[in-house]
């Protein structure tokens, strides 16, 4: 047995069994070896068992059990391994070899050489050849040689006895060796016949697996087309099924839309019809009820012309022509008599719908042309029902502000003689009572014009200190009288000169500090003003009026702007005034676009907080010098010097009043402001008085018989040969538009009544400002100082003093300033006159009148106020304006360079 492992492991290393090993041989010839393994076992192992187990019997016989023990454990164990198909093949066969090899050895040493052992040796060798290669084919036949030629040699050993028991009667050297080479011989051929026929069968398998590998090939590409084509008949009958379902969906689509059209085309009250381009009539829909002067079936097939009247088919024709050269929808309107109707109106529409067709559309237009006319008529009555509620406005406000005014300057006066306490207390009753009165009324009259959009804002620099001070100024002495304390708080920060209607946020502050002076009982009133900058050039600007008054209630907050509301009736019944203070105040601020809020606790007080983004402009007041101070302080010392001072003799005055009582009233005010006047009746006297003598100031009334006081001004302005005054107007009314419209007609300035003495004071100072520039020395030439100053020598002097400390440089800065800028945006508005754009006008007129304003120019800030106002108006008179504009403008420049002269020579 230990031969027998010993051998197979030598012969496993010497054929080598590797992967390389079968390189040449196919798949198929190994599954074929599997296969033909199976079957040689089933020979060579299975059916030498009995045999072997008979053999080892009768040796356990003769007492011989080492051996043949060992002989059947190591057969048992080579077959067991054999036979154990997790092993490799090639090495089950070389055990098999092993095995076989080993019997016959065995055999030959045993038996001695005989038949048996022999054919034991071809089997061995042809299964060698069979199922190895040559190398292994040709050691297991050397391995077979040598086991011949030992048993041959046992043989020729043993006695002749043992050959007798062995029946070898041939044991002749020479036969024996004889028979070992016919063996060996036989084998030989044996297994070069194996090893041929196993080449013709791996050829034979070979080629078999080769078509089979053709076949698997074929049947892969055939099952790959098959998959291909599977794969895009299954796309294709995707899309083929997207397709029928969008089809589908394109189908109820275009269902629906027919319906949806057929559904419009029945709902439409209108006629449509359809014409080619030669304008032959090719379909029609009537709605029911249709009533024309033929069936709409016999259109069909018929030109326009022999079907319709003839100036509707021309009208036609011509549309279909139009709609066809543009691409676009044309429309025009017919009318025409109908039997039982009358006259009725139809609005025709042509489209095209493709290169040859159109789509005519006829509609009853007449229900609508009666409903447009309803509708002028109606706003005709709107109009004419706004005109006359502002005729009564004026006219009421005139009715009640005459006779207010003679109460209001007849109670001032009274105040300036000697009274008793008693009598002054009468006499301030009065004075307060009427001044309540004059609030009342302008509240409501504001809250008109607010709600009629009537109300137009100022804009023009002013003094925001002067305007505080103003506001405190009116509420002061209230605030005295109920013992509360009274301050103003203005951050560092607030500029002093900005663009806006002083005159508003003036009314807004006093109805603010107003009531919350009325509403204290005790504490404080506190005005902060402050804000902060914002580009380009604006400021904004808060206002914060707080109080430690009663409050306000949390539900009432909702509703205290609303008009007439006045809280709890409880608390406000003492408390005088309209309720329209503050509803008043929060639409200024909303038309000034701005902001008015209020937060306020019960018990604790109220805030009000103003919000106003104002453009930042004019000279500022901190820069004023102590030489202008001066003069304003003279300025403001003129109003009490005593009748008989020079400069008021020399100040020639004007009043045209009708109104006696008015009349009277004035006169008194102005003697005892130290001023002469003198007394028109009507403005036909008025402008023949002015014709007869110069004056420097005229007061004139707006109403009055005969010839009112626009037409009066006008009079005035077209006389030639004199010297112009600065005409005053008086009116009791200030409607929207007033300013504008006395502007318009050359007025200066306006009043409203009842006239303040400030006021008066004011006017004075202004024209005794203009007289003393008119008659100063350094004038230029007598032609020019001849004529009417178009400028206000004080502003602009003033303006120079802050532009420096040396005159010279700021006339020149103006100088290039009204040559330059101001020429260049003169040029502007021209081209925008030329150019028709009519908002490039009104903003450029704008600007020109600021600047003038601030350069004291105040007639052409007039003459820019005037084209402005018919550029609102849309008046087509813009040429003629812009021309008087010009020509002052130019009167105006030589006037400022003969008066700049003066400060070049200075310097």
């Amino acid at each position: 047995m230990g031969f027998c492992v010993l051998d197979c492991a030598a012969c496993s290393r010497v054929i080598g069994i590797k992967p390389r090993i079968m390189a040449t041989v196919s798949h198929a010839l190994h599954r074929w070896r599997m296969q033909a393994l199976n079957v040689i076992l089933g020979i060579l192992i299975i059916i030498p068992m009995p045999m072997i187990i008979i053999d080892a019997l009768g040796q356990f016989w003769y007492g011989s059990y080492l051996l043949p023990s060992l002989k059947l454990v190591s057969y048992t164990a080579v077959a067991l391994l054999v036979f154990n198909q997790k092993l490799d093949y090639q090495l089950r066969v070389v055990l098999l070899l092993a095995n076989s090899l080993f019997v016959i050895t065995y055999m030959l040493i045993s038996d001695g050489e005989t038949s048996v052992g022999r054919g034991y040796l071809i089997a061995t060798v042809a299964i060698a050849a069979l199922m190895l290669n040559r190398w292994a084919t040709l050691l297991v036949w050397l391995s077979g040689a040598a086991a011949l030629f030992i048993g041959m040699f046992v043989s020729l050993q043993r006695s002749e006895v043992e050959l007798a028991t062995l029946m070898l009667r041939m044991h002749d050297p020479m036969i024996m060796l004889n028979g070992v080479a016919s063996t060996l011989i036989m084998s030989a051929i044996t297994a070069v016949g194996a090893l041929s026929l196993v080449q013709r069968i791996n050829a034979s398998l070979q080629a078999v697996e080769l078509a089979q590998a053709e076949r698997d090939q074929a049947n892969l590409m055939l099952e790959q087309r098959v998959a291909e084509r599977t794969q895009a008949l299954e796309q294709t009958l995707a899309a083929l099924q997207a397709s029928e379902a969008q089809h589908e969906q394109v189908v109820q689509s275009l269902a629906g839309r027919e319906a949806h059209l057929r559904a419009l085309r029945d709902a439409l009250p209108d006629l449509l019809f359809i014409v080619d381009v030669q304008g032959v009539f090719r379909g029609y829909h009537a709605p029911e009820h249709t009533e024309l002067w033929m069936p709409p079936e016999e259109f069909l097939g018929r030109p326009v012309d022999q079907v319709l009247p003839p100036e509707l088919a021309e009208m036609t024709l011509i549309t279909l022509h139009q709609v066809r050269d543009s691409g676009q929808i044309r429309q025009f309107e017919f009318a025409m008599e109908h039997a039982r109707d009358g006259r009725i109106f139809q609005e025709v529409r042509v489209a095209q719908i493709t290169a040859d067709e159109f789509l005519i559309l006829v509609r009853d237009i007449t229900e609508r042309r009666l409903a447009v006319q309803q509708l002028l008529r109606a706003k005709e009555s709107a109009e004419a029902a706004d005109r006359a509620k502002s005729l009564f406005l004026a006219q009421m406000s005139h009715e009640i502000r005459t006779p207010l005014t003679a109460i209001v300057a007849a109670s001032q006066l009274i105040q300036s003689t000697a009274l008793t306490p008693r009598q002054g207390e009468y006499v301030q009753t009065m004075h307060t009572s009427a001044e309540l009165l004059r609030h009342v009324i302008g509240n409501i009259l504001d809250f008109s014009k607010i709600e009629a959009g009537q109300i137009d804002l100022h804009i023009q620099p002013f003094d925001l200190h002067a305007c505080l001070n103003d506001a405190l100024g009116l509420v002061a002495h209230a605030a005295q009288q109920r013992a509360i304390g009274f301050t103003q708080v203005v951050e560092q920060e607030v500029p002093r000169m900005l663009m806006g209607d002083s005159m508003r946020l003036r009314q807004i502050l006093v109805n603010l500090l107003g009531n919350a002076v009325k509403f204290t009982r005790h504490g404080s009133v506190t005005l902060r003003v402050g804000g902060q900058p914002c580009p380009p050039n604006h400021f904004e600007l808060m206002l914060r009026v707080e109080d430690t008054g009663i409050g306000i209630a949390p539900e009432q907050l909702a509703l205290i702007f609303e008009p007439f509301a006045r809280g709890e009736a409880a608390i406000t019944r003492h408390v005088d005034g309209s309720g329209l203070g503050l509803t008043i105040s929060k639409q200024l601020v909303a038309l000034m676009g701005g902001s008015l809020t209020v937060t306020s606790e019960v018990g604790v007080g109220s805030t009000f907080t103003l919000r106003l983004s104002l453009e930042q402009g004019g000279v500022d007041a901190e820069q004023r010098t102590g030489e202008q101070e001066n003069r304003e302080q003279e300025n403001r010392e003129q109003g009490g010097v005593e009748p008989g001072s020079e400069q008021r003799e020399a100040l020639r005055i004007l009043l045209a009043e009708d109104n006696p009582i008015n009349q009277r009233i004035l006169r008194y005010m102005i003697e005892h402001l130290g001023y002469q006047v003198d007394l028109a009746n009507h403005g036909a006297e008025a402008v023949a008085i002015v014709a007869r003598q110069p004056y420097d100031l005229v007061f004139m009334d707006i109403q009055m018989p005969f010839l009112d006081g626009e037409a009066a001004t006008r009079q005035i302005r077209a006389l030639e040969g004199i010297t112009q005054p600065y005409i005053v107007a008086l009116t009791a009314s200030a409607l929207g538009g007033d300013r504008e419209r006395y502007l318009e007609a050359g007025m200066d300035a306006y009043l409203s009544k009842p006239v303040q003495p400030e006021a008066l004071q004011a006017i004075f100072a202004h024209c005794v400002g203009r007289q003393a520039q008119q008659t100063a020395p350094q004038l230029p030439s007598s032609a020019l100082a001849a004529e009417e100053s178009l400028v206000d020598w004080r502003t602009l002097d003033s303006l120079i003093e802050t532009m420096g400390p040396a005159p010279a440089y700021g006339a020149r800065l103006i100088t290039d300033l009204f040559c330059g800028p101001f020429a260049s945006q003169l040029a502007e508005l021209e081209d925008a006159l030329a150019a028709d754009d009519r908002e490039r006008m009104r903003m450029l007129a704008h600007k020109l009148r600021g600047a003038s304003l601030q350069l004291g120019a105040n007639p052409l800030a007039n003459h820019w106020a005037r084209l402005e106002l018919a550029l609102r108006r849309g008046e087509d008179n813009l040429e003629t304006l812009l021309e008087a504009a010009r020509q002052t403008y130019t009167t105006t420049l030589a006037q400022l360079e003969a008066h700049l002269q003066q400060f070049s020579e200075e310097g």
